[in-house]
């Protein structure tokens, strides 16, 4: 039978079997990371220094001044913190994920209350956003957005006025939640999306550590057994708890079970090396192929990104949350 002779070759060859399964199973754990370090080159956040942040060098200082001393002002009377930030590209992010990343990030807006925007402008890929805190979603609709987008703000930006539609937009937006009385804060949901959170970062850390727990056991499986089963084994503890996740939790999970296929590829790897057939003795020299495996990731990483400044911020953010609420524009 084809299994018995596989069977006994693995007892002969135990150790040449044990080191190349620990070298396709490195490749199996570390290429999701390769590749997600290779997808995720996102771009960093600018630090919050102040109200207005800008990067590209398009305001003047005269005009920053302005700008920070209106929303400054603003700030005191009304509580609510609205900031200013242009950025040269939100590339590779939409600017719409790029927006929520720096909301997350800068918690513009005072907790509890959620009562921030963010007039965000990506000079380089002519877009520009704004985005509302979960508070000011009443007040600042999305529909609002756009209209303060389209018909006040992206005029000016065509005729090359920078300053003059960021400095209306602001307005505007002052003016729509101006006497508004603000929410009461919704604790309770806000809880339940953290508890939410928590458990997805939770499940996701353990299916990567599932694996490569999965992986060693599989190792000492085929030094202590050599059965044909060790293989396989592995496979079967990993797969289940991810398929679970994935119908009863977060569909997410499925995309773990990408790699059973590379598993399973590995272990024919073994078989087609290590086989009787290939006559007597095996070479010391083999070549291997690799597969690739993809997997989304969650946001909040996209939740971290690097920047670094070398200067202290004199302004930050009050602990405000943002739910994606908002409008997108170009020019």
């Amino acid at each position: 039978m084809p299994f018995r002779k596989i069977k006994s070759h693995l007892e002969n060859s135990s150790r040449r079997v044990c080191i190349l399964y620990c070298l396709m199973f490195g490749v199996i754990v570390l290429t999701p990371q390769w590749l997600n370090a290779q997808t995720e080159d996102l771009a960093p956040l600018p630090w919050l220094s102040e109200r207005v942040v800008d990067e590209t060098d398009t305001l003047s200082v005269e005009e920053r001044g302005q700008l920070t001393a209106k929303l400054a002002e603003y700030e005191q009377e009304k509580g609510s913190q609205i900031v200013v930030v242009l950025v040269p590209t939100t590339q590779p992010e939409a600017i719409e994920q790029y927006s929520l990343r720096l909301a997350e990030k800068w918690k513009i807006g005072r907790e509890g209350v959620d009562d921030g925007v963010i007039l965000l402008v990506a000079k380089q890929d002519r877009k520009l956003r704004i985005e509302v805190g979960y508070g000011l979603e009443g007040a600042l609709p999305d529909a609002t957005c756009k209209r303060i987008i389209d018909e006040v703000i992206v005029p000016e930006f065509k005729s090359g006025n920078f300053y003059a539609g960021i400095d209306k937009g602001v307005d505007r937006i002052i003016q729509s939640i101006q006497g508004e009385p603000l929410p009461e804060t919704n604790r309770v949901f806000e809880e339940e999306m953290e508890d939410q959170f928590r458990w997805w970062n939770f499940w996701n850390d353990f299916s990567y550590v599932w694996l490569v727990i999965c992986g060693v056991i599989g190792l000492f499986l085929i030094i202590f057994k050599k059965h044909l089963w060790a293989l396989f084994a592995p496979m079967v503890l990993f797969g289940l708890p991810m398929l679970t996740l994935g119908i009863f939790f977060d569909s997410y999970f499925l995309d773990a079970l990408l790699v059973l296929p590379i598993w399973f590829f590995a272990f024919l790897v073994l078989v087609g090396i290590f086989s009787p057939s290939t006559g007597g003795g095996s070479s010391g020299g083999s070549s291997y192929s690799g597969s690739s495996y993809s997997s989304s990731s969650y946001s909040g990483s996209s939740f971290s990104s690097s920047s670094s400044s070398s200067s202290s911020s004199s302004f930050s953010g009050g602990g405000g949350s943002f739910g994606g609420g908002g409008a997108s524009g170009s020019w």
